[in-house]
């Protein structure tokens, strides 16, 4: 079930990493990877300015893509400037139908002009979908073996008559290619 009670100020990251627009985009991969995300917000240059943001996509699409040195080129000139901005009491679905209808997978959290914090796909997921009454798991006694879990899609069984109906199915598709 998922929780859409919650608003942004419910699943906001309020440690958001910043990047002046001068700076470069190897400085911006540099703060991407220090930092464990994957985009900034891009500083104002004044009050009345908007946020920007750079993205890992902005980088691979903008810089990587076309074989540009990512110590040559400015944040300021592949980011994404001004950015659609959610309301800290805004509803999850809300924030989630933004996204959609948009395209985006981040908006910062605006209260009074100020950036009080980020809102991302990845918070929207964990946040609204992870049951809050299902414990964590903690980690197995240091003794039992670690085994990786192998996810398979389970396939529906089917009847006999099923089978030939879709093989049937299968034989007219080809006669009519």
């Amino acid at each position: 079930m998922a929780n859409y009670h919650l608003r942004a100020r419910d699943i906001m990251q309020t440690e958001i990493a910043t990047i002046l627009p001068d700076l470069t985009v190897q400085d911006a991969a540099f703060l991407m990877r220090n930092n464990g995300v994957r985009s900034l917000i891009v500083e104002k240059d004044s009050d009345d300015d908007a946020y920007g943001v750079v993205t890992y996509a902005d980088i691979v699409d903008k810089v990587l893509a076309y074989g540009f040195d990512p110590a040559e080129v400015s944040v300021a000139e592949i980011m994404t400037k001004p950015l659609v901005v959610v309301n800290p009491s805004l509803k999850v679905e809300m924030i989630a139908r933004l996204f959609a209808q948009n395209n985006i997978g981040h908006a910062p959290v605006i209260e009074d002009h100020k950036l009080v914090g980020v809102v991302s796909m990845t918070d929207l997921i964990v946040e609204v979908i992870t049951d809050p009454e299902l414990p964590v798991m903690a980690d197995p006694p240091a003794n039992t073996p670690r085994t990786p879990l192998t996810l398979k899609p389970k396939r529906a069984k089917t009847s006999a008559t099923a089978q030939r109906k879709t093989k049937a199915r299968h034989r007219r598709v080809r006669q009519a290619v």
